[in-house]
């Protein structure tokens, strides 16, 4: 699958996510960034320069993000299912991808967030399912592995915004 096939899908994936969670709640999202006043600005200039390396993810006044309990679940399941995926090979790679694809559906089809913490998690998705698309098409062992540590560089993301 070309990248621009994977890129258009993940778009459209965020799309859908971004639909789903409109059809579901009455609230704005038309606010994917937090504002200034939100974050704290006595962070320690590693903790800025952390969070720009980051994706754009901020902290919530210097905590980590609130998660509803489905999210928090699916992101459990999300961490174990990868860690326990093979590998050393490219099928077990792609496996995973198709793992994590499916576990990024349930996420989405139990969307309940609203606010900022909504927000920071769409931030957050933009990079980390186009990472897992880009998993599932992987043609040979070292673009594999490659897409492999982008996603485990989004699941470490994860766990330093979220909670």
């Amino acid at each position: 699958m070309s990248y621009r096939i994977v890129q258009f899908f993940s778009f459209m994936i965020i799309l859908i996510f971004m639909a789903s969670c409109g059809d579901n709640h009455n609230h704005d999202h038309s606010k994917h960034e937090v504002s200034a006043d939100s974050h704290n600005h006595s962070h320690h200039e590693h903790d800025h320069a952390q969070e720009s390396q980051d994706f754009g993810m901020v902290l919530d006044n210097g905590k980590k993000w609130k998660m509803d309990d489905h999210t928090r679940s699916m992101f459990i399941k999300m961490v174990s299912s990868f860690t326990a995926a093979n590998h050393s090979s490219v099928m077990g790679l792609q496996k995973s991808g198709i793992q994590l694809k499916g576990q990024i559906d349930d996420l989405i089809k139990g969307c309940t967030m609203v606010g900022n913490a909504h927000n920071q998690l769409h931030v957050f998705l933009t990079g980390y399912i186009p990472a897992v698309e880009m998993l599932v098409s992987s043609s040979d062992l070292k673009s594999g592995r490659d897409q492999a540590l982008k996603v485990k560089r989004f699941l470490d993301i994860y766990d330093r915004y979220f909670e």
